[in-house]
């Protein structure tokens, strides 16, 4: 745990430098490249962990698993054409739990409703964060999205209340993350600085990737093959590449059917993240619960 927390340290320090000797577009070619392969990859065997014994009672092979996952991500996807605001508050609502939970989860032995609450709390406040200093991207993908402009004031009023939000969950979990509390300080002030200095696609790549999405296949690994060991690891992926692939042609499908509506592309590959994190989260809700 102190290894992997101590490359996620240095990494983030490494794009926090990159970004200001690297070229923007070389850096958001990297970001998306990050996403693309380890973003959507830990993602990618939630098909495996539903047909786990542990996890579902009910079993569907795994090509009937995968059609229907692929639908609710569809459907997921159409809610962000039809219903774009609520789609977009949803996502970042439900988002904030899944952050905060992959971020926390192993300081606690059991999800009570308290932590729960600490969960959404710090994971709010990490977008409220990405969100402060990055407002005239955000603002272009919600206005592109939802053809809603979200005035100024707003993203000083959320990142005030989150904070209160945290500092509230804090004082209900003392107990639990008291060991924890000066790193974590620590780390949210590194990632805040990477939130600050970083474009929106840099920043969210930084934390998506090496805070949350490296650490989550180490964990699914261990669940689903006792280890986390780099064969197991390679297992994983190898496991992983059907859906990875059918999600990199959805994505491709979806760039080329929309590309000629006006909407932005990092609109798009925004709504691709969210609707295949809105499956993904509940998995890891459910197989969290069973680890403890």
């Amino acid at each position: 745990m102190k290894k992997n927390k101590n490359i996620s340290i240095a990494v983030t320090f490494l794009f926090l430098a990159l970004s200001l000797l690297l070229p923007s577009k070389i850096q958001q070619v990297i970001s998306f490249a990050m996403i693309l392969t380890a973003g959507v990859i830990h993602g990618a065997n939630d098909l495996y962990l539903l047909q786990d014994p542990k996890l579902m009672r009910i079993h569907f092979s795994y090509i009937k698993s995968l059609i229907l996952y692929l639908l609710f991500v569809l459907v997921v996807f159409s809610g962000f054409y039809f219903f774009p605001i609520f789609a977009l508050i949803f996502f970042v609502l439900l988002s904030a739990y899944h952050f905060g939970e992959q971020h926390w989860s192993y300081c606690f032995r059991k999800p009570t409703t308290k932590v729960r609450y600490f969960y959404f709390s710090y994971g709010a406040l990490l977008f409220a964060l990405l969100f402060y200093f990055n407002q005239t991207e955000v603002q272009t993908i919600v206005s592109d999205l939802s053809g809603y402009s979200v005035g100024l004031f707003w993203y000083h009023f959320v990142l005030v209340i989150t904070i209160l939000l945290v500092l509230v969950g804090v004082i209900l979990v003392k107990n639990q993350i008291r060991s924890q509390a000066l790193y974590q300080l620590f780390v949210l002030v590194l990632l805040s600085a990477v939130f600050y200095f970083c474009s929106l696609v840099v920043a969210f790549a930084v934390y998506f990737v090496f805070w949350h999405s490296i650490p989550s296949i180490k964990e699914q690994s261990q669940f689903l093959f006792g280890d986390s060991n780099n064969s197991q690891l390679f297992e994983y992926v190898k496991k992983a590449f059907l859906y990875w692939l059918f999600a990199m042609i959805l994505l491709g499908v979806l760039f080329v059917l929309l590309k000629d509506t006006g909407q932005e592309l990092l609109s798009i590959f925004f709504c691709f993240l969210a609707a295949i994190t809105f499956p993904h989260a509940f998995v890891i809700l459910k197989m969290k619960d069973k680890s403890l």
